[in-house]
């Protein structure tokens, strides 16, 4: 199995061709490089592209200090955010669900994919039952640290609008707080079904409001930092939740199976006063999506 085998032209949708260090589309014709063992399939010239990488250099700007980690072995445990018990609690439980739900999927050799992957927590844990993909919009948070270990790790950059994959060529779809990055969610929900094989599984994990926050929690202002909001981020929660119809209604598209289950926080149960939001059937923000094909 090889990488070449599942990747597409994003736009196309078609196989790709290697000549060195460029994977070439044989419709467009478009050239996409290879650099450092990631693939960055996109084309900068269009302008959703050049508006996503205005973002990325505000984002640089805003926080030069954001970490870009790096990894020795194994220990994604003791790399969470801030690695306090908390968060390590809740990506144990996170992995738990989603190791569940895959079952025997983890097990085949096909590749699985995490779209968002930043500086690889998931996809390293996850390399461990079956290779994996990370794909994220761009370098900030370190893709090109994320090593090669376990079963196998390989890194693209990609729009999750585009995803650079055939039909049908992906075992199994993981994200944690990355479908609301995606400013039109019901395109990248389609372009997940898309990829993931007949009986392939999506499980995602995150937080989604009306206001289309997509990339918007990171408009933040380092002067506002205080002790109850210690990044300085703007509101996320201007919206509402989606109403459970309207999420059901993005995957009202061929999936087989569909579960959407809200996730409730107590107010002293997480750091960020903005996860603090009880989530009922009207009204669901921070959710567990599982979804089979």
């Amino acid at each position: 199995m090889k990488l070449l085998d599942v990747l597409a032209c994003p736009y196309c949708k078609v196989g790709l061709k290697q000549e060195n260090d460029l994977l070439i589309c044989p419709v467009c014709l478009n050239p996409y490089p290879v650099k450092n063992t990631v693939r960055h399939l996109y084309n900068s010239d269009l302008p959703h592209w050049k508006k996503i990488m205005v973002v990325n250099t505000e984002i640089a700007r805003r926080f030069p200090e954001q970490p870009q980690m790096k990894y020795e072995d194994n220990t994604w445990l003791d790399r969470v955010v801030e690695n306090t018990p908390l968060s390590q609690r809740a990506n144990k439980v996170m992995f738990n669900v989603a190791i569940d739900f895959f079952g025997d999927d983890l097990y085949k050799e096909e590749y699985g994919l995490e779209f968002g992957c930043a500086q690889g927590w998931s996809v390293i844990y996850l390399s461990q039952y079956k290779p994996m993909i990370g794909l994220d919009i761009s370098n900030f948070y370190g893709l090109e640290e994320i090593p090669n270990i376990n079963k196998g790790i390989e890194k693209v950059i990609a729009d999750g609008h585009y995803m650079p994959f055939l039909d049908n060529s992906i075992g199994i779809v993981f994200s944690c707080a990355a479908l609301h990055h995606i400013h039109d969610r019901a395109m990248g929900v389609r372009e997940i079904y898309r990829i993931l094989k007949p009986g392939g599984k999506y499980c995602g994990f995150g937080d989604l409001w009306t206001n289309e926050q997509s990339m918007r929690e990171y408009w933040s202002d380092p002067d506002r930092k205080t002790e109850e909001n210690p990044y300085g981020w703007d509101s996320m929660i201007e919206g509402r939740p989606y109403s459970k119809d309207e999420l059901y209604r993005w995957f009202d598209i061929g999936f087989s199976k569909v579960h959407i289950q809200p996730i409730v926080y107590k107010p002293h149960m997480h750091e960020f006063g903005y996860l603090n939001i009880a989530c009922g059937e009207e009204g669901m923000s921070n959710l567990i999506i599982m979804v089979t094909k």
